[in-house]
């Protein structure tokens, strides 16, 4: 129970927000301090809501089979499709009474399968998880983020639940919230490979593919759900069929240059007659709007052949780029150990018996390994194409503290300005970073300090002096009292 004192202490600290000219502070620096102080008093309010729905869900229990009891020492008859407990949180996790959601629901104003939802997640992390159920009671992480890891071990038994906390709290605070919701599944992935294949299968079985017209009847929707290899492969040809468009004249935009292509594909002559004259580099005629002649009229070009194949099948196929990584290990034993995992770029994490599905079809063009650091370095201001793509391996998001964008969709930022009049060498690995653009703005001239004591490893300073470590895993607040002296979490 909390005592009255520490209560009416809790709303002491809550400004009085219902008066209309209320200003809780008179510069940036305080308004900044207050906002931190509000969301740190409501994560915390979260977490002893959490808490509590994990010891009211245990006490419902208790208490119900105290009631059992009481009514068996006394000679009572059991009570005809009374109320029953149920483990709901998983193995290794407290009896519950069925009917708890039914009191906790109404007083949250949550639906009851809501609130059984509340209480299933505070028991999975407190007695399933209990390495990320430290680091929410320190504040390394917020409940919503617990509750999503809880619902990814509810298909677990015991052990392979506390193996999977052991692999995800010591690094859990430090990890973007989308990062260490992808890592956490993929160690589920690996711990239930045989459910993993039965959950593709169910997958795969729901592949469709929709048509909707619109009001008007000008135009058409598609909604599709596709095969990931197929997927790929369609969006490559696309890409293609829209670029013959443009090379042939075709002034419309690329989004709608795409759907004519997507259109041409549902006729496979013309599209193999399109794709075999661009071979060729002789693309049919124009009509006078400006757009390709879709309707194959047959002008007597070589490339016009209408499904006869003309050009060696191999350059028919759309070259798509697909990049997975896997170690050397890894490939070698693939028949050995077909569960094994791999990663694949956009698609996540995959099991490595799936691969065939990805590139068995397609051509494959093998790359050698970047080893970053020893990429020569460039004299020039324009980042070479082999420096650029190092960095996006070695930084697979962009280096501001707890950005979710992709680094290939981000300018690749020199650490240190580049001096035009500077020492050679300077656009090199140890000097690079990808930067989204917003980042890249504030560091240019919105006062934040950037250095990379570490190559891959970024070093910031606010314009309030607050510090963070970006690292390719994660980033560490440096200001921050739990960073000082760690929690123990073991």
């Amino acid at each position: 129970m909390y005592e009255s004192t520490s209560t009416r202490d809790w709303w002491h600290q809550l400004p009085d927000v219902s008066r209309p000219d209320a200003v809780f502070s008179s510069s940036a620096s305080d308004a900044l301090e207050e906002i931190t102080k509000m969301r740190a008093l409501r994560r915390r309010a979260t977490l002893a809501e959490f808490q509590l729905a994990a010891e009211y869900a245990e006490l419902s229990g208790r208490e119900a089979m105290i009631r059992e009891g009481a009514r068996a020492a006394s000679g009572m008859a059991p009570v005809m499709h009374g109320e029953r407990l149920s483990r709901m949180a998983g193995d290794g996790t407290p009896l519950v009474a069925e009917f708890a959601s039914l009191e906790l629901g109404p007083r949250l104003r949550l639906t009851p399968d809501a609130a059984w939802a509340l209480m299933r997640d505070a028991l999975a992390a407190k007695y399933r998880l209990p390495g990320i159920w430290a680091l929410l009671k320190a504040d390394r992480l917020e409940v919503w983020q617990a509750r999503t890891l809880a619902d990814l071990v509810r298909g677990l038994d015991a052990e392979q639940a506390a193996w999977l906390d052991s692999e995800l709290s010591p690094r859990a605070a430090g990890m973007s919230p989308t990062r260490l919701e992808a890592h956490a599944r993929a160690l589920v992935r690996q711990l239930r490979s045989d459910e993993a294949n039965d959950e593709r299968d169910r997958d795969r079985a729901r592949r469709r593919v929709e048509f909707t017209s619109s009001e008007n009847g000008h135009t058409t929707g598609l909604m599709a759900t596709l095969d990931a290899a197929d997927a790929i492969g369609l969006d490559a040809q696309v890409d293609r069929l829209a670029e013959i468009f443009k090379r042939a004249g075709d002034s419309d935009t690329l989004e709608v240059r795409r759907a004519k292509a997507l259109g041409v594909l549902g006729t496979p002559a013309r599209a193999l007659q399109l794709i075999q004259a661009s071979l060729l580099d002789e693309l049919p005629a124009l009509v006078d709007e400006g757009g390709l002649d879709l309707d194959c009229p047959a002008l007597g070009q070589r490339g016009h052949t209408c499904g006869t194949i003309t050009v060696h099948p191999d350059r028919l196929l759309p070259k798509a780029e697909i990049r997975v990584h896997l170690s050397d290990a890894t490939l070698r034993d693939a028949d050995i150990e077909p569960d094994a995992l791999v990663r694949v770029e956009a698609l996540g994490p995959q099991l490595v018996s799936w691969l065939a599905d990805l590139v068995g079809h397609t051509r494959i063009a093998l790359r050698p390994v970047l080893t970053v650091d020893s990429l020569r370095p460039s004299d020039s201001y324009e980042v070479p194409t082999h420096l650029r793509e190092a960095i996006q391996v070695r930084n697979p998001l962009s280096v501001f503290p707890f950005s979710k964008k992709q680094s290939e969709s981000c300018d690749v930022d020199h650490t240190l300005s580049f001096a035009r009049n500077g020492p050679p060498g300077q656009t090199a690995t140890n000097n690079l970073g990808p930067l989204d653009r917003r980042a890249h703005r504030a560091k240019t001239r919105g006062g934040w300090k950037l250095d990379q004591p570490i190559p891959g490893c970024f070093l910031w300073t606010s314009p309030r002096n607050h510090r963070y470590l970006v690292t390719p895993s994660c980033t560490v607040v440096l200001d921050h009292e739990d960073f000082i002296a760690l929690p123990d979490v073991a």
